[in-house]
């Protein structure tokens, strides 16, 4: 399974990843940005090496044998819908194995209500990519993620959902205190707990 993790990057030397996690792309400075070894979308912050290895850490992650590729659509702030516009599209014109491909989405976007979002999920739909989106934790009367085909609420312990919109999600997944990797200096073995559908999307 090919598992593209859009965020702020991913730590790819941390231990969680044991050489399965590659740099593939940046678009977060308004431009594509192919990676060609280490070096690009670098995680800066910790929320994508975060995410990443709740996908696919040896430790942390549900699908612990997957290939893990980092697109940096932000880094650290909200992304934008060019951002993900321009991921979509150069994504869109490889040659990606559709029925082991999933498109990771845990993250903010400015631009809610993007139009154009609705036709790049359909197109997404269409090719047979599977694309999992973080539903939110802030109450908004519209978002470009309610476009999405699946939408992840966070659960606690009690398995009480939460999201942007309480009703507007497709499934729910354990979001509090939920520990996993992270970036903190020169560490590759940092972690962190958070609480939130980020956490609960991968």
């Amino acid at each position: 399974v090919d598992v593209y993790v859009w965020d702020t990057g991913i730590r790819t030397s941390h231990t969680e990843f044991g050489g399965r996690a590659v740099p593939e792309l940046e678009t977060f400075e308004g431009e594509q940005k192919k990676c060609h070894g280490q070096g690009c979308a670098v995680d800066d912050h910790g929320h994508g090496t975060f995410c990443a290895a709740v996908v696919g850490g040896h430790s942390f992650g549900v699908a612990p044998k997957a290939t893990l590729h980092a697109v940096k659509v932000h880094s650290g702030e909200k992304g934008t819908a060019k951002a993900i516009h321009l991921a979509f599209d150069w994504l869109l014109s490889q040659d990606l194995p559709v029925a082991s491909t999933i498109f990771s989405m845990s993250l903010s976007l400015d631009g809610k209500g993007d139009s154009g979002m609705i036709s790049v999920f359909l197109d997404t739909e269409l090719r047979g990519v599977t694309v999992v989106v973080a539903a939110g934790n802030h109450a908004t009367s519209s978002s470009t993620w309610n476009f999405a085909p699946m939408k992840v609420a966070a659960t606690d312990s009690n398995d009480k959902p939460f999201s942007e919109n309480a009703r507007d999600f497709d499934m729910y997944a354990p979001g509090v205190n939920i520990k996993s990797a992270w970036v903190d200096g020169d560490s590759n073995s940092a972690t962190a707990t958070l609480t939130g559908t980020s956490a609960a999307a991968p």
